[in-house]
């Protein structure tokens, strides 16, 4: 997806989870550490901000190395009509979405009971294809027109502190109205 470009999502009644597509296809940061590679730079876009919460599977991470990271910290980026509830990370291999409410929606593709909270969870080396660590950002909703560009996520591995930023980010709106 090209920068600056939103993915559409539509929420509608009884309809679960919502998807994004084109995760885990961006390039790697160096300086970011082993936790990535990340998703491709861009935007959800949930068209449902009746729900005062939603959940966003935003983003998922794999530790590259075989040494183990611990989540130190996590943010959204220049959040607007939104705030930061909490934050759970789930071990999958199939990534969480965007749902209206709290995790888990209906239909949910992780198995909830391996969650626990992000800030203190550690990410061990993914020895098997496929496998991640889905981070859930439970964000309540302030505003009609709501959006983040992206989370940070603070970790450390192999005795080093690492900042990693997200390029992809969150617009929640009304129904029927554009990104």
């Amino acid at each position: 997806m090209a920068a600056g470009k939103s993915l559409t999502l539509v929420a509608v009644a009884g309809a679960g989870m919502i998807l994004a597509a084109g995760c885990g296809s961006g390039s790697h940061d160096p300086s970011a550490g082993p936790l990535g590679p990340l998703e491709a730079d861009g935007n959800a876009c949930l068209q449902d901000n009746r729900a005062a919460v939603v959940t966003d599977g935003w983003p998922y991470v794999r530790d590259n190395s075989k040494t183990p990271a611990v989540i130190t910290g996590l943010a959204l980026r220049n959040p607007r009509g939104m705030r930061l509830i909490t934050v759970y990370a789930v071990p999958t291999t199939v990534g969480y979405g965007v749902a209206p409410g709290y995790p888990p929606a209906k239909g949910s593709p992780v198995n909830w009971a391996l969650h626990r909270n992000a800030v203190g969870a550690v990410i061990r080396h993914a020895s098997e294809r496929g496998q991640i660590t889905d981070l859930l950002f439970v964000i309540r909703i302030t505003a009609p027109r709501a959006s983040a560009s992206g989370v940070e996520i603070s970790y450390r591995a192999g005795g080093q502190d690492y900042q990693l930023r997200t390029p992809f980010g969150l617009i929640v709106v009304a129904p029927h109205k554009n990104c």
